[in-house]
């Protein structure tokens, strides 16, 4: 069975880097975009299970949310800072979210149980589980 591969995009180093071990020490493989990479660039070259997107710093970006869809893969929503008008607009858009902190054993179920729901890849590849 294939690990969970996750792209965590944020522009906070140290949320970057917190989730990032969080979800390695759950046996995720987990990426973050190259300084020099754009967000679109590190969709397309990672490939991920999923996506986490932090609702803070990256969720402005309509094109983020169109290629993620073009490729089939799923974003999860998150914020650090639990403000209230950008976690309604993220439900209201239907994306699944959460707030930090959150436990590795929740985070890991969070994602899982989210890409059981999700739509096969357009591209045919097979769904990465762990």
């Amino acid at each position: 069975m294939t690990a969970l591969s996750v792209v965590i995009l944020t522009t906070d180093l140290t949320i970057g880097e917190l989730v990032h071990a969080m979800l390695e020490s759950e046996g995720c493989a987990a990426y973050r975009p190259r300084d020099d990479e754009s967000v679109l660039g590190a969709l397309e070259r990672l490939r991920p299970s999923i996506a986490l997107v932090d609702c803070d710093g990256m969720s402005g970006d309509e094109r983020l949310f169109e290629r993620a869809k073009e490729l089939g893969i799923p974003l999860v929503m998150f914020s650090p800072s639990r403000d209230r008008q950008q976690m309604r607009r993220v439900v209201r858009e239907g994306y699944p979210w959460f707030t930090l902190p959150i436990s590795r054993r929740d985070l890991t179920r969070l994602l899982h149980a989210e890409l059981r729901d999700a739509p096969l890849r357009t591209d045919g590849s097979p769904r990465a589980e762990g």
